[in-house]
C-alpha cells in the first residue's frame, strides 16, 4: 500500500510541476506576441492545458498514450520557448547584438538559431533517455 501512496504522490508532484511548466510556457509564448493578441494567446494555452491535465487522470484516455508524437511536439515547443526566452534575456541583449555584429547576422536570426536549439537540445536529451531507459528495460528483461 505504501509503495501506491507514494506513486500517487509522485503523480501529484509530476502533475504540479507539469502546470506550472505549462504556464511558463504559456506566458512565455505568449509575450511574444503583439499587445493585443496575448491575452487571447494566454486564454487559448489554458483553454487547452486545462482539458490535458485532466485527460492525464485517466492514462488510457489520454491523447499522448495514442499519439506520442504530441509528447515531442510539445516537448520541442517547450525547448523553442525556453531558447526565445533566453536569447531576449534583457541581461543578455548586448551579448546577442555583439554575437550578431560579430557573425555578421541579424540579432533576429540569432534569436531564432537559439529557438532552434532550444528545441534541438531538449529533443536530443529526450531522445538520448529514451533510448537508455528502452535499454535498461532489454537488459531487465534479458535477467529475467
Amino acid at each position: 500500500m505504501a509503495a501506491v501512496c507514494g506513486r500517487r504522490e509522485d503523480v501529484a508532484i509530476a502533475d504540479i510541476v507539469m502546470s506550472l511548466d505549462n504556464v511558463l510556457a504559456i506566458a512565455g509564448a505568449a509575450e511574444a506576441a503583439p499587445p493585443d493578441q496575448r491575452i487571447w494567446l494566454i486564454i487559448m494555452g489554458l483553454v487547452i492545458s486545462i482539458p490535458a491535465g485532466v485527460c492525464r487522470l485517466d492514462p488510457d484516455r489520454e491523447p499522448v498514450t495514442r499519439y506520442p508524437i504530441l509528447v515531442w511536439a510539445g516537448a520541442a515547443l517547450l525547448g523553442w520557448i525556453a531558447g526565445e526566452l533566453i536569447a531576449t534575456e534583457p541581461v543578455l541583449q548586448d551579448y546577442v547584438a555583439a554575437l550578431a555584429q560579430y557573425l555578421g547576422v541579424s540579432t533576429k536570426f540569432i534569436l531564432r538559431s537559439f529557438e532552434l536549439i532550444g528545441g534541438g537540445i531538449v529533443l536530443l536529451a529526450g531522445w538520448i533517455l529514451t533510448r537508455k531507459a528502452e535499454r535498461g528495460e532489454t537488459q531487465r528483461h534479458a535477467a529475467e
